[in-house]
């Protein structure tokens, strides 16, 4: 019989161990994630964030959920 590669919760989902990061360590990887993907740094982006001048984009709309995370733990830090 083949090994299980995860153990499934009672819901019939796989069960996944959180992980957890601190303030400074989200904020740096957003910080690469938003130069990877719009060619700016972390402070543009709080920037235009905070603006309401962000383009209506897909990676713009994944990086701002990520973003909020950071607001919800302890405000955003421009």
């Amino acid at each position: 019989m083949a090994e299980k590669l995860h153990s499934a919760s009672s819901n019939g989902y796989p069960q996944i161990d959180p992980v957890e990061i601190s303030d400074d360590e989200l904020r740096a990887e957003i910080g690469r994630e938003v130069e990877a993907r719009l060619g700016m740094d972390y402070d543009e982006f709080v920037e235009a964030y905070q603006e309401g001048t962000l383009p209506d984009t897909l990676a713009v709309n994944e990086l701002v959920m990520l973003l909020r995370f950071v607001e919800l733990s302890g405000g955003v830090r421009a």
